[in-house]
């Protein structure tokens, strides 16, 4: 059974964890006065979180003054996730903070977390721009360094849209954005992939040859449009714009544009590429596939009603159905074998 004493001491732990929270400066020092290990890192609870990663995730400059001069050594204790008091300062945007912890210790510019991910990166993902301005002050090459994903600053800062640090990232690294992560893609994929046009715009504009690079599984950022954010048609014709040619490019498993924007059930994307190119219909993939197909198997009936009835004739993969068997049909297996199962379920 814990005892009062025990009871007492983690009750002192969670009333500086509170007081460091909150930014109230007279409480961390009364509570350092009646035990000054209070201020260091604790094995258990609040994430492995000191008061220091506290006072920086919230932004209190006085209480993370106070800290570190309490405790000097703070400025190195890790979280549960292995990241400084730095970490969470830059993630959140408080420069002040992250000026004063570099200042304390210049060492912090380095320090990476369990997934290798460094300061810059937290500062990148969240949008942080002049955050991300001082942390490349003090060390210019964290620019090309990359997580335990091999992505970079400028492959976070374009997954979210942040257009001002991408152009900023740009302008001090200009060959950052023909960097690949682990899959192969480019800030332009990731960009396209979550719909954000005006980041697709700025690296097109930076790096035209961006436009037909393809990942590691042969996709190009147009396959990446037609799949993301319900099918962004707005990025779609403006990759397009930019090399009509995207159309007939194919993944290593001979997926179109069209066969992945079927898929999806993307109507809008759909009607676009079709407009476009209407003889992509017909492109199979290696499965012998086409994009009706794709639409019909999926139960995605606004994108099969797109295509002309007369590609309804397009026959099914000979090794899944029947040759009798057209994408409408199997439109129409699909809805009875789901009924199928409604009933079934019911029964029992």
């Amino acid at each position: 059974m814990e005892s009062l004493a025990d009871k007492d001491a983690s009750q002192l732990q969670i009333d500086m964890l509170e007081a460091a929270r909150a930014g109230h400066e007279s409480d961390v020092a009364r509570l350092f006065a009646l035990d000054p290990l209070l201020v260091d890192p604790f094995p258990t609870g609040w994430y492995r979180e000191t008061p220091l990663h506290l006072a920086a995730t919230y932004g209190h400059d006085g209480v993370v003054t106070q800290l570190l001069a309490l405790s000097p050594q703070s400025s190195d204790a890790r979280n549960c996730d292995g990241r400084t008091a730095l970490h969470l300062a830059a993630e959140n945007g408080h420069d002040k903070i992250v000026a004063r912890l570099l200042a304390h210790n210049p060492a912090l510019i380095d320090a990476v977390d369990s997934d290798n991910t460094m300061a810059l990166h937290l500062a990148a993902r969240k949008g942080h721009e002049s955050t991300v301005v001082q942390l490349l002050g003090h060390s210019p090459g964290l620019i090309d360094l990359k997580t335990v994903h091999h992505n970079t600053a400028l492959h976070l800062a374009a997954s979210e849209g942040h257009v001002k640090v991408v152009a900023e990232l740009l302008a001090l690294s200009p060959q950052s954005s023909d960097v690949t992560d682990d899959d192969g893609q480019t800030a332009l994929h990731i960009a396209a992939g979550n719909g954000h046009d005006k980041v697709v715009a700025r690296l097109l504009a930076h790096n035209p040859a961006l436009i037909d690079t393809v990942d590691s599984d042969s996709t190009t950022a147009l396959h990446f449009a037609t799949v993301a954010c319900e099918g962004r048609e707005s990025t779609v014709v403006q990759l397009l714009g930019h090399s009509p040619g995207l159309l007939d490019m194919k993944t290593t498993h001979n997926n179109t544009a069209l066969h992945f924007a079927a898929f999806g059930g993307h109507v809008k994307v759909v009607a676009e590429l079709l407009a476009r190119r209407p003889s992509s219909l017909v492109d199979e993939d290696w499965e012998g596939r086409t994009p009706l197909f794709c639409a019909a198997s999926e139960g995605h009936q606004e994108v099969v009603d797109l295509f002309p009835l007369t590609v309804d004739q397009v026959l099914c993969p000979p090794f899944i159905f029947l040759s009798t068997h057209t994408p409408l049909l199997l439109f129409f297996f699909s809805l009875l074998f789901a009924l199928f199962q409604m009933s079934f379920c019911l029964f029992f």
